[in-house]
């Protein structure tokens, strides 16, 4: 993979700052986060107000990939809200959370909104039904949804799904930081109920549940972009940050601006091009080997670290390029 990095040092360390202060993508505010670390009679929501009920004593305290997750187990064991109304009665609207399934027979919901009847329901799935793939429904009318197209989902490992409903009312997919499929179907927007790992329909037992771990699942009042999801699987992957975290913003606020860094966790990104693919959400190379890369647009820009002794560098350069300007206006 050949990558060229466009590194911004020293013409300005005034215009790093201004580029790092600018908002990011404003669009989507994060309404409510459920981290699922630690233990407790609830699932906290650390950005609302929106505590999930633990039903059945789903396992706390398990490893997730940020920080604790919980664990289901595919029989009764799941999170509901019943009582308040988690989504705005409004499209757009995205949820999203990071899976690790290794076994399922039936339709495993990770994250489920239903309305007062039970009949019109949003969800994001596995189901065992279409080969273990990912499947974003809206069961209204003829059911309209979205599948990922692989079967692999199903493999002991972390992956991140995220689903966002339009303007419109349409629907995407995402996996792993990727686009895999839309639906234009306009599908009404749903409200009252809130599930994960379970259905939070009338009769949540005649359903299916979910057999893994869950971590760090949110809901957005708007729709996220490709780079929203793309940052939110990478830097979570990579640099081990929440969806919550402060810096998915500056990260793309150095990508949109092309110029300067950002801290997530405790690597430094920087603007990059020609990362040797133009899908957005792809990743590549290592924080161990100094080369993480995300792809952030279609014609191969994004984001990635740069090795500890070219971050020393870069600082040398920027002290002296510091001096040197200190020095000129004293002449």
């Amino acid at each position: 993979m050949k990558s060229s990095l466009r590194l911004t040092s020293v013409a300005g360390v005034a215009a790093v700052l201004t580029a790092l202060l600018l908002p990011g993508n404003a669009t989507a505010v994060l309404i409510s986060h459920w981290a699922l670390d630690g233990s407790g009679a609830t699932a906290v929501d650390s950005v609302g107000s929106n505590d999930l009920t633990l039903n059945n004593s789903p396992t706390q305290n398990a490893t997730g990939i940020i920080g604790d997750a919980y664990s289901f187990n595919g029989t009764n064991q799941f999170l509901s809200d019943y009582s308040s109304p988690v989504i705005p009665n409004t499209t757009p609207f995205s949820m999203g959370a990071w899976f690790n399934s290794s076994s399922l027979t039936g339709n495993g919901v990770i994250l489920q909104s239903v309305d007062a009847g039970g009949s019109d329901v949003h969800d994001l799935i596995i189901t065992s039904g279409l080969n273990n793939n990912m499947q974003l429904r809206s069961r209204q009318g003829a059911f309209p949804m979205v599948t990922s197209g692989d079967p692999s989902e199903v493999d002991g490992q972390w992956h991140h799904v995220m689903g966002v409903w339009s303007a419109s009312n349409s629907r995407t997919l995402y996996l792993d930081g990727i686009e895999v499929g839309t639906n234009t179907t306009s599908v009404n927007p749903v409200t009252t109920r809130f599930g994960i790992g379970g259905n939070v329909r009338n009769d949540p037992a005649t359903e299916d549940f979910f057999n893994g771990r869950i971590d760090d699942a949110g809901l957005w009042d708007n729709s996220l972009d490709g780079i929203d999801v793309a940052l939110l699987h990478g830097l979570g992957r990579f640099s081990g940050v929440n969806l919550a975290d402060s810096s998915i913003d500056a990260v793309r606020t150095v990508f949109e601006n092309q110029i300067g860094s950002a801290t997530a966790g405790s690597d430094e990104w920087f603007y990059a091009t020609n990362l040797g693919s133009t899908t957005v959400g792809e990743i590549g190379g290592s924080i161990a080997g100094g080369n993480a890369f995300i792809v952030l647009d279609n014609l191969g820009n994004g984001v990635m670290i740069v090795p500890e002794p070219s971050r020393t560098m870069l600082v040398l350069i920027g002290l002296v390029s510091a001096t040197c300007l200190r020095r000129s206006r004293r002449v």
